[in-house]
């Protein structure tokens, strides 16, 4: 997956174990979602919170096509299926803002408070899906590149796994999908250093905006100008 004359190549495998990785976290985040309250016959949200839920899923499957397709060579299909994944991306794009949306409305009719509200209501959703579209679109711009095309897209996905991997609670201490951003960015800069002597500029620059929204929440989420991108979220809602 790599443009010539760069380092590594379209048959290395390790972008396929990546995208099974994130694709099982996504299976992981759907049935804690949607399949376990399924069983429990508790309420599984708003009907667009469960298209969303079930694009979460989606995505990190074609993602993980996608690598497939790239890894064994098969350049025409992944490009034919890149079309295709415009279309996913957007529609991942328009529902998860219409559901994070819904749950900013249904948190404000809760009467929380302000920090709360921000926190409880999915500020890390926003910013992550607002991280998946300027990534995707940076690997759509940047596809005859593939040394980036293929980061941006790790990263694009890495951002939209937020939300499947939070449901994954059985790690304490540190948020879920902040162990899950630590642990893929840290192999794949091992990676790069170990095939290219450097790490790519990609993982240095995308990746660390993508720890710093993640890690840094608290120093944000509750801010005057967070609540005021909240209200003014809630307006276009409307």
């Amino acid at each position: 997956m790599e443009a010539a004359g760069s380092h590594g190549a379209h048959h290395d495998k390790f972008f396929v174990w990546l995208a099974a990785l994130l694709a099982l976290v996504g299976v992981g985040g759907f049935m804690a979602s949607w399949l376990v309250p399924f069983m429990g016959e508790r309420d599984r949200g708003a009907p667009i919170q469960q298209l969303y839920n079930l694009l979460l899923l989606v995505w990190p499957l074609f993602f993980l096509l996608q690598a497939s397709l790239a890894t064994a060579g098969h350049s025409r299909q992944h490009r034919s299926f890149g079309m295709v994944g415009i279309s996913l991306a957007t529609t991942v794009e328009f529902a998860g803002c219409a559901a994070l949306i819904k749950l900013l409305e249904s948190a404000r009719a809760d009467g929380l408070r302000a920090i709360d509200l921000a926190n409880a209501s999915g500020g890390a959703g926003f910013a992550g899906l607002l991280l998946f579209t300027v990534f995707f679109a940076w690997a759509v711009i940047r596809r005859r590149r593939i040394d980036v095309h293929k980061r941006m897209m790790l990263l694009a996905t890495l951002a939209l796994m937020q939300q499947p991997a939070s449901g994954l609670t059985f790690i304490p201490l540190i948020a879920p999908h902040l162990l899950l951003s630590i642990l893929v960015l840290a192999l794949v800069c091992l990676r790069d250093w170990q095939v290219r002597k450097h790490v790519h500029p990609v993982y240095l620059v995308g990746g660390g905006v993508l720890l710093a929204l993640q890690g840094l929440r608290f120093l944000w989420a509750g801010s005057t100008p967070w609540q005021t991108i909240v209200d003014a979220i809630l307006v276009f809602g409307q």
